[in-house]
């Protein structure tokens, strides 16, 4: 029990940043041997203008509908985790790229039965980088996180440019960046 808490974050009740650390440095090395894996890197948008809209409260429930959502949007061996923040991340058995690009329309299915709930008074969109890892291209863990990063962050700006709204881009008012494994 005290391995399963040390392993948990304790508002979402997904996996931790420790956990998918180890994890990840263990798939990338089974990857290495031939056995591929998949990753989604996911961060909830505008999140920074709903705790200070709706209060901390409400962006903690936020942060456990969208664990919620992610966790029944894979398959029960793939491990969802909260990476810091209002980011998550999935490492996920699915070695196929249109099979990985199923599970990430299940999120976007799932968030919208979410937002289509009376859950939360506000509707909630997250942007996600994804792929299968790739040890040529990738490396190691630092480089599929950074492959992944730089995807959702794309995602993020196509967001803001369509809608005109920069709070997509999550940047502080120095213009940093928030958030990301990559920055």
């Amino acid at each position: 029990m005290q391995n399963r808490d040390a392993n948990t974050d304790f508002l979402t009740g997904v996996g931790n940043r420790r956990q998918l650390d180890v994890a990840l440095e263990s798939r990338v090395q089974r990857a290495t041997s031939g056995i591929p894996f998949g990753g989604v890197m996911c961060d909830l948008d505008r999140f920074k203008q709903i705790n200070d809209t709706y209060g901390h409260n409400q962006g903690d429930e936020t942060l456990e509908a969208v664990a919620d959502v992610l966790a029944r949007s894979f398959r029960h061996n793939d491990m969802v985790a909260r990476y810091g923040g209002d980011e998550f991340f999935v490492i996920t058995e699915i070695r196929d790229p249109r099979v990985l690009q199923n599970a990430i329309g299940r999120v976007r299915a799932n968030l919208d039965d979410l937002n289509g709930s009376d859950r939360l008074p506000f509707e909630v969109s997250i942007s996600m980088g994804y792929g299968i890892f790739d040890p040529e291209v990738d490396g190691g863990v630092p480089g599929f996180r950074a492959r992944l990063d730089e995807m959702l962050y794309e995602e993020k700006k196509a967001k803001a440019a369509a809608t005109g709204n920069d709070a997509y881009l999550d940047r502080g008012r120095d213009g940093v960046r928030r958030g990301g494994g990559a920055s």
